[in-house]
């Protein structure tokens, strides 16, 4: 992937040893999720270790970027996985998050890495990889328009998903 797309995209993707500690950690505080979602999945390191953690849970991934999904389905498909496993290419922007969550069934737990990446470091390379602007915090003056100065794309993709587990 060349840098300027690495830098739209906020791709970085997390070390896998980084992702077992984490859902090792979860499955030691008691964590027993029938779904694990992994909402921008990359080469899908969170799903392998929620795969491995949680053996009897349901995974599902999206990623933007079709290589990154083919990569995740086929690891996921070594560790024996595939069967309980859904990855699929999709825009995490234009996602109906609303539907996707509210029919899963069960407890759901969401993991992840999300792009790390402002809107002015999107602006800076010319990418057009960005969420619709609105105004949810009720900002005023030029902090409504602007999106809060640098507009952190991460806290907003969080947020997306606060709003849709409501």
């Amino acid at each position: 992937m060349k840098s300027h797309s690495k830098i739209e995209f906020g791709d970085f993707q997390t070390p896998l040893s980084l992702a077992r500690e984490v859902c090792h950690l979860l499955r030691r505080l008691g964590a027993q999720p029938q779904v694990v979602i992994e909402p921008t999945v990359g080469r899908g390191a969170f799903l392998h270790a929620a795969a491995e953690a949680f053996p009897e849970s349901r995974l599902q991934g999206w990623d933007i970027n079709p290589a990154y999904v083919a990569e995740a389905a086929a690891n996921l498909d070594r560790l024996g996985a595939a069967s309980r496993t859904t990855v699929t290419v999709e825009d995490f922007f234009n996602h109906d998050w609303d539907s996707a969550l509210s029919a899963l069934e069960g407890k759901v737990l969401i993991l992840g890495n999300p792009p790390w990446v402002t809107n002015a470091g999107v602006a800076v390379v010319n990418g057009t990889n960005l969420p619709l602007k609105e105004n949810f915090q009720g900002l005023r003056g030029i902090a409504a328009r602007t999106g809060k100065a640098n507009f952190d794309i991460s806290e907003w993709m969080l947020i997306r998903l606060l709003r849709a587990l409501e």
